[in-house]
């Protein structure tokens, strides 16, 4: 209950979850060991506020432990499932050590960046000046397989712009999380800007894929185009520097304008050196170093200082010159209150009459996973009545299905092109093995 205090909710969860357990006692007595927990809103399994989060946290989760095959006859029983190669599949994630007491922006490996406010990470009313933050992205169909991921709402089908994992530590890798009314902004490189992408939470299903939820149904993600410096180890105004111009790396070159803490705070000159003393940011160069100090001087006086920044360019001779592409022009904007899995999506709207459902004849098992895979899209299979099957998919649309196997710790890799709702006879997948490091290589070319 929102509205009532955490005493009145430690009872409230007593009283659900003593109700399940009678009712299992019933169905199962002797035959079991239950274990009870009750929570009330200590923790809740979703933090965002939507109806549907609200109403899923008042549910009882049920967890089962049991030996799969304890009682089976079968002699060549996999000791490994699904699950065991997705572990080794994962990639780890970008880990910066940042300063708590100060505004920090830091930028993982392929673009996305994360703008975290002073004094937002915190464990309950704990707060730490030293945190770890992880960044783990997903921008392409090869970190998307590789991390279980997918775009499914339930059992709707979203259409992505990427996705990432934000987590907190402390120096003991103690998880942290947000602090009491405080959020954080990431922004998420895009090629074409949708305006009709939303803001997405998930949590992992009983499969251990995605389920994402939506966050405000009203509510629209905003657009950055940033303002492009075309190198990091530009000339300052005084004609020092380098003159080495290369793409810019740096996300504060780009969005001043989209965060209005930046130019206020992140880059005050007893900030950075704080930062700089704490190792919470390195730079490579002192010519970085010097751009980050002159940034807050050229604030004040925006237009005037980037007319001049561009004339000084104009004068350079930059045989390395790279172009710069449209995807490093455009960025979403989503502003978050909590950590964990967060997507840029939409519903694709399509009616019932443009859906199908994909019936595989593949026996659903522990051992075996595969996804159809759209453009900007990858559905989760499911079991149905025993196979796996793909419902609510769109009809007529080319797509790949990719089955994975891991069976006694041999990975085993099938693709398949098909047309959704087509040749639907002609379903088979053939499964070929390969080595960890084989498979790894595989999907990267995906």
């Amino acid at each position: 209950d929102s509205a009532a205090s955490n005493f009145y909710n430690i009872k409230l969860s007593q009283r659900r979850s003593g109700e399940v357990q009678r009712f299992i006692q019933q169905k199962v007595a002797g035959k079991v060991k239950l274990e009870v927990k009750s929570f009330g809103e200590t923790k809740p399994r979703f933090k965002y506020f939507s109806p549907d989060a609200m109403a899923k946290n008042r549910r009882v989760d049920i967890e089962i432990q049991y030996d799969l095959h304890s009682n089976s006859t079968e002699k060549n029983v996999s000791k490994t499932t699904i699950l065991d190669l997705y572990k080794l599949l994962e990639t780890a994630a970008d880990t910066f050590l940042i300063n708590n007491n100060y505004d920090t922006i830091l930028q993982a490996a392929n673009g996305i960046v994360v703008s975290i406010p002073a004094n937002t990470i915190c464990e309950r009313e704990n707060k730490f000046e030293r945190v770890k933050v992880a960044i783990k992205e997903v921008l392409n169909l090869s970190g998307m397989i590789s991390q279980n991921a997918s775009t499914g709402s339930g059992r709707n089908f979203l259409i992505t712009s990427g996705m990432v994992q934000i987590t907190a530590f402390t120096l003991r890798n103690e998880t942290l999380q947000l602090c009491e009314d405080k959020s954080f902004t990431v922004f998420i490189p895009t090629e074409k800007p949708d305006e009709n992408m939303q803001h997405f939470y998930a949590s992992r299903d009983k499969n251990f894929g995605l389920d994402w939820q939506l966050q405000n149904p009203e509510e629209k993600l905003d657009v950055v185009s940033g303002i492009i410096f075309r190198g990091c180890n530009y000339p300052d105004m005084s004609g020092g520097g380098t003159g080495n111009c290369l793409k810019c790396r740096l996300f504060f070159c780009k969005i001043k304008n989209a965060v209005k803490t930046v130019c206020r705070k992140i880059y005050r000159k007893k900030t950075y050196a704080s930062l700089k003393n704490k190792r919470a940011i390195a730079y490579k160069s002192y010519q970085k170093r010097k751009m980050a100090e002159e940034l807050q001087d050229r604030c004040e006086d925006r237009k005037k200082k980037l007319t001049e920044i561009e004339a000084k360019y104009d004068g350079i001779n930059v045989g390395r010159m790279e172009q710069l592409t449209e995807a490093e022009m455009n960025y979403y904007i989503l502003k978050t209150t909590q950590m964990g899995w967060i997507n840029c999506d939409r519903f694709a709207g399509l009616t019932q009459e443009q859906l199908t459902e994909v019936i595989l004849p593949m026996n659903a098992a522990a051992t075996t996973d595969v996804k159809l895979i759209m453009q900007n899209a990858v559905m989760p299979s499911y079991d149905v009545d025993g196979k796996i099957g793909f419902p609510n998919v769109p009809k007529g649309v080319k797509a790949t299905l990719l089955g994975l196997r891991f069976e006694n710790g041999q990975p085993a890799l099938a693709m398949k092109e098909i047309v959704i709702g087509e040749n639907e006879n002609d379903l088979e997948m053939e499964f070929k093995n390969f080595s960890l490091s084989e498979l790894k290589k595989k999907l990267a070319e995906l």
